[in-house]
């Protein structure tokens, strides 16, 4: 009797440049004179991709502070009282650590603030302010809702399927490879265990709420062309 086979995870065969380049143009920028939801799309793409958190993870996101240390900023967010991510269990002790985003800036002489994944947050906080004060409080931090217009992971498919048809309008849609939220997981948790963003792999592990490194490694991280 054959074994079962185990189960492919096939990387995304979409470019991540792509997507970047796309964040970068005029359709998000000036990012502030854009809608409070084309900077919520933009603000939640640059979260999963500067986190590698889950975008289960990103969504429960219910409240956040801006702190201040040694000349730098970062925010720390909190998800609502209740919220378990896929790794969490009673059975275990490990709870994820915070999600927590830091500014980007300048790398190399070339501005990157277009993709700061802490500029897009309070743009979008700002821009959303007169909706969120319509909608009353508490509310979701994404004032996202159950139905579709305002299903949260069709709007970051969306985006990324946008970019590739402007990277390639001639390209029939049926042709563009597919498209998931858990795609930017992959993409993140890549770039920095290969380029070592992060140089402690435990530590990485840790901020992108993996419990340990055995699925990123065996099915997250790929080898990738570095981004210029």
């Amino acid at each position: 009797m054959n074994s079962p086979r185990p189960a492919v995870v096939n990387f995304p065969k979409w470019n991540l440049k792509v997507l970047l380049d796309y964040l970068e143009s005029d359709a998000f920028e000036p990012l502030v004179e854009k809608s409070w939801e084309i900077s919520r799309s933009k603000a939640l793409i640059l979260m999963m991709l500067a986190t590698g958190r889950r975008f289960e993870d990103i969504q429960a996101l219910q409240k956040w502070k801006l702190y201040r240390y040694n000349g730098s900023q970062f925010i720390r967010f909190r998800a609502y009282e209740g919220w378990k991510g896929k790794a969490v269990s009673s059975k275990s002790r490990w709870r994820p650590k915070p999600v927590v985003i830091y500014p980007i800036s300048y790398s190399e002489g070339k501005d990157l603030s277009a993709l700061c994944p802490l500029r897009a947050f309070r743009i979008f906080w700002e821009a959303s302010k007169t909706k969120r004060a319509a909608l009353g409080s508490p509310q979701r931090l994404w004032l996202h809702s159950t139905k579709p217009g305002g299903f949260l992971p069709s709007r970051v498919i969306n985006v990324i399927k946008e970019s590739m048809i402007l990277a390639s309008p001639l390209t029939p849609a049926s042709d563009h490879p597919p498209v998931g939220t858990h795609h930017l997981r992959k993409f993140s948790f890549s770039y920095a265990y290969i380029f070592g963003v992060c140089n402690d792999v435990n530590q990485l592990w840790q901020r992108a709420g993996s419990k340990s490194g055995l699925v990123p490694l065996k099915s997250y991280i790929r080898d990738i062309p570095d981004i210029t």
